[in-house]
């Protein structure tokens, strides 16, 4: 099925959460350096725009979009939702250029977790929050204890669930 022009918005909403939610960094950073070194600054976008309208005549586009896992209207995230989530508070956010890449590149190196034990993340100014299964959290917790990041300590902990309402 090819995509009308209307539909590439949420194919690139999508795309972008997919992009965010990739965990190898590392081979992204190096298509990239290839395309800023030979494609000069004014072309990028006709170049991105030429390879989408040619994956999208060829009826690739869906391919890719089932690739990335990012296929899904409003998909968040690129996985399965969690049987038992615990939510974690992980002190640094958008002020401190964190993103749930990022995030997930952290928990896989140092938590020893596997992928498939992290849910959604939200990323605010100052802190985000980060859904595990309830088995992971404990060890999520204990190996980010001493955590720094760019310099700066990280505070992990559970997130305490906020209170609705309040005193009547």
């Amino acid at each position: 099925m090819q995509r009308s022009l209307d539909n590439l918005g949420d194919f690139f909403q999508n795309l972008l959460q997919a992009i965010k939610q990739d965990p190898n960094i590392t081979e992204l950073d190096q298509y990239r350096k290839v395309f800023r070194k030979h494609v000069p600054f004014w072309m990028r976008s006709y170049v991105a725009a030429y390879l989408i309208r040619n994956l999208n005549r060829d009826g690739r586009l869906d391919d890719v979009l089932r690739q990335t896992g990012a296929s899904g209207a409003g998909n968040r995230t690129a996985q399965r939702p969690l049987t038992d989530p615990v939510s974690i508070f992980f002190g640094a956010g958008r002020s401190r250029r964190t993103n749930p890449r990022e995030i997930v590149k952290i928990l896989l190196e140092h938590t020893g977790i596997d992928r498939s034990a992290i849910g959604e993340i939200k990323i605010l100014e100052n802190y985000s929050f980060i859904d595990v299964e309830k088995e992971a959290a404990p060890t999520v917790i204990q190996k980010l204890e001493n955590f720094t990041l760019r310099g700066r300590p990280v505070k992990v902990n559970f997130a305490k669930k906020k209170e609705e309402g309040g005193p009547a």
